[in-house]
C-alpha cells in the first residue's frame, strides 16, 4: 500500500495491489482506520484517521479527487515477484470523519 495526504483538504490517497488471492476484501465504504507515524527530530508523532474508504476510478473520479492526488506524493515500492506494470491497482481515499494525532514531548530528568 502506498498513501499520501492532501493538506489542503484533509484527504487520505491511497493505492492498494490487488492480487489473485488477496485477502482484503470489499474496500467499498468501508470504516476504515488507518495509522501513520514518524521520528522527525528524535521525537516520536503518530496521526490516527478515522472514516470510510471511497473508491477512486476512472470512471467516477471527480475534479477534486483527480486534483487531489496532484497534490500528493505516492510512493512506489515493488515487493512482487512480477514486473510492476503487470500488478493491478485500485485508488481510494479516506476523507477522515475523526483524525488524531500525539507527540511525544520531552521531559527534563
Amino acid at each position: 500500500m502506498s498513501y499520501g495526504y492532501d493538506r489542503e483538504t484533509g484527504t487520505f490517497y491511497f493505492r492498494l495491489a490487488v492480487t489473485t488471492g488477496s485477502e482484503k476484501g470489499e474496500l467499498d465504504d468501508r470504516q476504515a482506520t488507518f495509522v501513520t507515524y514518524d521520528q522527525p527530530e528524535d521525537r516520536w508523532q503518530s496521526v490516527v484517521a478515522e472514516g470510510k474508504l471511497e473508491p477512486t476510478s476512472k470512471e467516477s473520479i471527480a475534479l477534486e479527487t483527480l486534483e487531489g492526488l496532484g497534490n500528493v506524493e505516492l510512493q512506489y515500492v515493488d515487493i512482487f515477484d512480477q514486473p510492476i506494470e503487470s500488478v493491478p491497482f485500485e485508488f481510494y481515499r479516506l476523507v477522515p470523519d475523526r483524525i488524531g494525532a500525539r507527540r511525544e514531548l520531552r521531559t527534563s530528568r
